[in-house]
């Protein structure tokens, strides 16, 4: 579920970029028209994660990624090879970078304010993560920060689709978000990992863009995150077959951009940070 305070309080990550440029509004590659071949394996996405729509507070996003070498299965006989069909991996699928590049993360943003006409928001935000939850604090121009609260996130489940032919590959996650008692600033702030993130944010009715900058302005490790986020009331009502279709759609638009060119090859994670997200 999203609201205000929650968007600030996300915990996201990956790739890194300049500030965004007054080009023209990127445009869909003419595969981006076909999406909606997704169909055939959106009722498996269901399957996977309608176990876990009924817990309490539940999240379901979607994100864009890359597995650097997906185990993919063996291609029927007879098969139409006309257009590569997106596939639902299953066991380890070797290294997966999460995020998107900086180029590329500036396009898809610009793909959504100008090309879909949707405002976005902007915050600032720094996460201090505990071992009893995510404290976060809104950043102010002027330095000073506000206390938005603390929750404790859980994965539940993800599921990853490898999209043969594209830069990027798309993963689903449902997890648990649970806020925290607290609702005053500790008088004492946590000590912790810190991340300090930028995070431009547009819904357009159940869907959340999220486009998060990860690190300070300065900071040449910064990463860069592209996802979609569900605004459900109820996710095992909101989350079927239609609105998952309607969700792939949207990432492979922007995944399949034209001038798109992926995560550089030297970002790759370990395959024991991979679970970490």
């Amino acid at each position: 579920m999203s609201s205000a305070a929650s968007g600030e309080a996300k915990d996201r990550a990956d790739a890194s970029t300049p500030e965004c440029t007054s080009a023209p509004p990127p445009t869909e590659t003419a595969s981006a028209t076909a999406v909606s071949r997704n169909g055939g394996i959106t009722q498996g996405i269901l399957e996977r994660l309608k176990p876990f729509l009924s817990e309490q507070h539940i999240e379901v996003e979607a994100r864009l990624c890359h597995f650097s070498a997906p185990q993919l299965p063996s291609p029927s006989t007879g098969s139409d090879t006309a257009a590569p069909a997106l596939h639902i991996l299953s066991g380890s699928n070797g290294r997966i970078e999460v995020g998107v590049s900086a180029d590329d993360f500036e396009r898809m943003r610009t793909f959504v304010e100008a090309a879909k006409k949707l405002p976005t928001q902007h915050t600032k935000t720094e996460d201090v993560i505990t071992r009893s939850g995510r404290y976060t604090y809104a950043m102010a121009e002027d330095g000073s920060e506000r206390f938005v609260g603390c929750i404790s996130k859980k994965r539940l489940c993800n599921v990853e689709v490898h999209v043969p032919g594209c830069p990027y590959d798309i993963r689903l996650s449902v997890s648990t978000e649970v806020p925290r008692e607290r609702r005053e600033a500790p008088a004492v702030k946590p000590k912790g990992f810190v991340r300090q993130k930028s995070r431009w944010t547009a819904t357009e009715g159940t869907y959340e863009y999220a486009f998060t900058r990860v690190g300070g302005p300065a900071d040449k490790k910064a990463t860069f995150e592209v996802e979609i986020e569900g605004v459900h009331a109820n996710a095992q009502e909101g989350v079927t077959v239609a609105w998952l279709e309607e969700l792939m759609d949207r990432l492979l638009a922007m995944a399949r951009l034209a001038g798109n060119t992926g995560l550089p090859r030297n970002t790759a994670r370990t395959p024991g940070e991979k679970r970490q997200r």
